[in-house]
């Protein structure tokens, strides 16, 4: 693994080391009285003298069962390829369309964790890839690819992570900090004399987005997310790239979508008590 890879998943594990642990509240485990999703909290609170002389705490967040605080996002949006043949030169291309899916759990206030699919078609510029079908002319031509990009990502809840979470979880407004890595495949027809049929490839994917939460109710959060993506130069096949990191392609898109909580439980939805003594 090169070394911007490792560089980026210790970023990932950074932050989701900080957002885990910078809780405002304290968060403690609690054994459930039955299996009602009911939410019936004992008088007596199970917690050993030990934690509780260090939580000390007003209020303690109670995390739910293991099938408590999921939810599913669609979202569909635009954004725009660029890859890196023409350094010297930003070269602008088309605008096209790209939907996403995701499925996630809320594993802390302030933390969740998610699978994510992008799928669409992208639009470049290439002098002698293998997309274009005259690469003998030295002109930038354009080419058109399909793909799609499954990565995981960690999700950072700022209004949880700098206020307690009685207070976040009325705020109708919740922004966000989104970081992902996963595996991005794209393929599309050969334009070259040489290759015939399709072509595809795929590479290591990078993400980083801000996440702009707005909740309408209890059950159902309107978001527009603002993302940039990033894939190894040689994705689209651009002779420039030499095979090493160096060079990067990049995706910039923005997306609105709408997140549906599983289940009886709200999104966010942890219990709280007053004081744990």
């Amino acid at each position: 693994m090169s070394k911007k890879c490792k560089v980026l998943a210790l970023l990932m594990l950074i932050l989701f080391s900080v957002g885990a642990t910078a809780q405002d509240n304290a968060v403690i485990t609690h054994k459930w009285e039955n299996q009602n999703r009911n939410v019936k909290v004992k008088k007596t609170i199970d917690v050993n003298e030990e934690e509780n002389t260090v939580l000390g705490d007003s209020t303690a967040v109670i995390l739910g069962r293991p099938n408590d605080n999921w939810y599913l996002g669609v979202s569909a949006g635009i954004h725009m390829f660029s890859g890196n043949e023409d350094v010297s030169s930003a070269r602008i291309n088309p605008i096209t369309p790209q939907i996403g899916v995701k499925a996630g759990k809320w594993l802390t206030p302030s933390v969740a964790l998610s699978a994510n699919l992008d799928l669409g078609y992208a639009k470049g510029q290439s002098r002698n890839n293998v997309y274009v079908p005259e690469p003998s002319t030295g002109k930038h031509q354009s080419f058109t690819f399909y793909y799609y990009d499954l990565y995981g990502e960690v999700t950072l809840d700022w209004m949880s992570l700098t206020t307690n979470y009685a207070r976040s979880s009325r705020m109708k407004y919740h922004l966000q900090n989104t970081i992902g890595m996963g595996c991005a495949w794209q393929t599309g027809k050969a334009g070259t004399p040489d290759r015939e049929g399709n072509v595809s490839n795929y590479e290591f994917s990078f993400h980083f987005g801000f996440n702009n939460d707005i909740r309408l109710n209890d059950k159902v959060i309107i978001f527009i997310e603002p993302k940039l993506a990033l894939i190894k130069g040689t994705w689209d096949y651009s002779p420039m790239s030499n095979n090493t990191w160096g060079r990067m392609d990049y995706m910039i898109s923005i997306s609105i979508g709408a997140k549906f909580g599983l289940g009886k439980k709200s999104r966010h939805g942890f219990v709280t008590i007053d004081s744990v003594k």
